[in-house]
């Protein structure tokens, strides 16, 4: 062969190798495709998983189908795949069989970076949603495992778990403390906090103010919550104190005082020769405010004698309000009722004596009475150390 014929040939040669480069190049064949995120493909059929990893610009293979292999995509399922979700690569190599199964461990708790690790272990596939439709956190934040459906199990699952999580699980209990320690305690865990009093006055500053309800109570899923606030979650008890002694515990508490005469006649704050009679609201209740009535001969009530007494108060406590009251009676002492705050319209007939002053087996000194502290249900609306 000539020179020329040699030229051409090898030409013609050349030419069909940039030929069959070319075919392989554009059909994306031998791994040449481009790198891409693997998405999460367990649990799907096999041909939604391979239509997804066409539409995304991946190459597949399947491993599995039984004897005679894979015929009809679409009933076979996709068990694992390797690589797992959310690596780059140019080839996933799908393994399929008619069911799948995989463990259910146990990762309420935990965080998503740790449940992930435990899901992986076991090759588990999962989805992570969030509570109620709510927008996803900021990337990189903390969050919690908060729910997992299906519940961990022994028996194994045939469908991707589904995970709910949140920047914060439950919510701590806030009640009693200061507000601006409970909003510390909510920052960075995207709870919106709203501090309101009684009457529905916003709170913004939270000096000064103490958290004494708090919706939805602690332990709840919540991405809001509401606190009701008071200046103080406990009223100090300070009838039968003098006047002065009496302002000097209410002013430590926070709440402002009003003080008048049983006539409704205002007297200086810390006046002295006068007796606290009443308070309103009661002892142990939320306030921001009491109002203190006093007199002159009013002595300390419900104080116990120390002495034997010739009738020993009976024990009331646990006693329905009206039998209560009937059995100081037959004695001859006189009672006074204090309400919690939630039983005050209540029927006596279905009021609880929760705590007596003075305790059974003490007298009530002259011209005094004993005070009955009262509610509909003593565990949930009293301190704990006045329960019976």
């Amino acid at each position: 062969m000539n020179r020329r014929g040699t030229l051409i040939a090898g030409l013609a040669a050349a030419g069909a190798a940039l030929v069959v480069i070319a075919i392989v190049a554009s059909s994306g064949g031998f791994g040449s495709g481009g790198r891409h995120v693997v998405p999460e493909l367990r649990g799907q059929r096999l041909d939604v998983a391979q239509s997804r990893l066409d539409a995304i610009g991946l190459d597949s293979d399947t491993k599995g189908g039984g004897t005679f292999g894979v015929v009809v995509s679409s009933n076979w399922r996709v068990c694992d795949q390797d690589p797992r979700p959310g690596v780059t690569a140019r080839n996933v190599l799908l393994i399929v069989d008619r069911e799948c199964e995989w463990p259910v461990p146990d990762v309420t708790g935990l965080t998503l970076k740790q449940a992930k690790r435990v899901l992986g272990r076991g090759g588990t596939p999962y989805v992570v949603g969030y509570p109620d439709g709510w927008p996803p956190p900021p990337a990189g934040a903390r969050v919690e495992v908060c729910e997992e459906d299906p519940s961990a199990s022994y028996e194994p699952t045939s469908t991707p778990i589904h995970l709910t999580v949140n920047r914060l699980c439950e919510l701590p209990d806030l009640t009693g403390l200061v507000l601006t320690r409970a909003i510390e305690r909510l920052a960075g865990a995207g709870i919106e906090v709203r501090a309101l009093t009684d009457t529905g006055l916003r709170i913004a500053n939270g000096t000064g103010w103490r958290v004494c309800e708090q919706n939805p109570p602690a332990g709840s899923l919540a991405r809001l919550d509401r606190f009701t606030v008071y200046r103080t979650c406990e009223l100090p008890d300070v009838t039968g104190l003098v006047l002065p002694r009496a302002i000097e515990k209410l002013t430590a508490a926070g709440v402002a005082v009003t003080t008048l005469t049983s006539a409704g006649r205002r007297v200086a704050n810390g006046t002295p020769g006068w007796w606290v009679c009443e308070q309103d609201p009661s002892a142990y209740e939320a306030a921001d405010r009491v109002t203190l009535t006093v007199r002159r001969d009013c002595a300390p009530a419900a104080r116990a004698v120390p002495t034997s007494p010739e009738n020993p108060l009976p024990y009331v406590e646990g006693d329905a309000l009206d039998t209560a009251e009937a059995a100081l009676a037959v004695i001859g002492v006189h009672s006074t009722v204090v309400r919690s705050r939630w039983s005050t319209e209540h029927d006596p007939a279905l009021l609880e004596v929760c705590h007596q002053d003075p305790p059974a087996g003490f007298g009530v000194a002259p011209g005094h009475a004993a005070v009955l502290y009262v509610a509909e249900d003593c565990y949930s609306e009293w301190p704990s150390g006045f329960r019976r």
